[in-house]
């Protein structure tokens, strides 16, 4: 009774056994005719998000952003690396050459990328950032490869990779943020132009066309500042208000919003600047809206605290505005810093 009762049960796990076998199969066969005639994640189709509109108050670039739509549309097709600190316009100056008509008419809507990696604070992240700005709905297990087939197979394309100082300081992430550039480098037809706080250029080994940006032009800077507050058009200070911000853009709208809700003259927005310094320049919550937060990003970066004696001596240059020359910096100011 029981050597039957085992016979059956064996018959009974051997016919189970070759109808998981025939399942498995057909699912493998199903899954094969859907990878032939579906694209993997349909990735460059026009459902990706739309790159953000600029802003309508933007002057004192117009040059930077023919210059390098110059580069982006002539024959050598370089990847752009445009740097400088937070606050002076490299977002808004990227998304304007992202915009311009000759860009345009050289990639399709879905053919210009805005990747931005504010959030992107490890390699990881960073991938799946660069995934979900391609559309790649397809998860294979391998976002880095599946992103690269994707681009391998592409029509000539423009990734423009914003704040990428975050995933490139990020902590531990360097070298798979490097391997990830170079992968993406290697493809010709795809042309990276990238906004970052940091200096030099990533990737020694990849050629950048760079444009370290600084502040505006007087008359750009007032134009800003006349854009945000209008009745401020004839005050006798504003020169020497613009001027104390070094005419960097961020500074100056928040300064203008500053006048404009309270009603505060050029001169006595400069008292105030004085006695509060940078705190008194919006109290957002993101680095758009708020000066502390923005300089906040650079200050407490990753290869500031990577660096213990980088913190005392930004606080040794913070007590001279005027600056100073190497020589005097080592002889006097900061010689008790080894690294210096």
């Amino acid at each position: 009774m029981l050597t039957q009762l085992e016979q059956q049960i064996m018959k009974f796990y051997t016919e189970q056994q070759e109808s998981f076998k025939i399942l498995q199969v057909t699912m493998d066969d199903v899954k094969t005719i859907l990878d032939e005639r579906l694209p993997v994640g349909n990735s460059l189709s026009p459902s990706r998000a739309p790159i953000p509109t600029n802003s309508a108050i933007f002057h004192g670039r117009d040059a930077l952003v023919m210059e390098l739509v110059n580069v982006i549309t002539g024959p050598l097709n370089k990847n752009i690396c445009l740097f400088g600190p937070g606050g002076m316009g490299k977002t808004s100056t990227s998304l304007a050459v992202m915009g311009h008509p000759d860009v345009k008419a050289k990639y399709e809507s879905h053919l210009r990328v805005w990747v931005p990696c504010v959030k992107a604070t490890s390699a990881s992240l960073f991938l799946d950032t660069l995934k979900s700005s391609l559309a790649i709905s397809k998860d294979t297990g391998d976002t880095r490869g599946a992103i690269i087939r994707v681009l391998q197979t592409s029509p000539p394309i423009i990734i423009l990779l914003d704040n990428f100082e975050t995933p490139w300081d990020a902590d531990g992430a360097r070298s798979d943020v490097e391997q990830i550039l170079r992968d993406i480098h290697a493809i010709k037809h795809v042309t990276l132009l990238i906004t970052t706080r940091s200096s030099p250029p990533p990737c020694d080994d990849i050629p950048w066309y760079s444009k370290n940006i600084h502040g505006v032009d007087m008359d750009s800077a007032q134009e800003i500042y006349l854009a945000h507050y209008p009745e401020g058009i004839h005050d006798p200070d504003l020169s020497h208000l613009l001027e104390l911000v070094s005419y960097m853009p961020l500074a100056i709208k928040l300064l203008a919003k500053v006048a404009k809700s309270i009603h505060l003259s050029a001169a006595e927005l400069i008292k105030e600047y004085n006695v509060s310094g940078t705190s008194m320049l919006g109290q957002g919550l993101d680095a758009k809206s708020s000066m502390d937060i923005s300089i906040g990003l650079s200050v407490y970066s990753e290869p500031i605290k990577a660096n213990s004696e980088a913190f005392k001596l930004l606080c040794i240059l913070s007590m001279l505005p005027t600056g100073t020359s190497f020589s005097m910096l080592s002889k006097w100011w900061a010689h008790g810093l080894s690294q210096l």
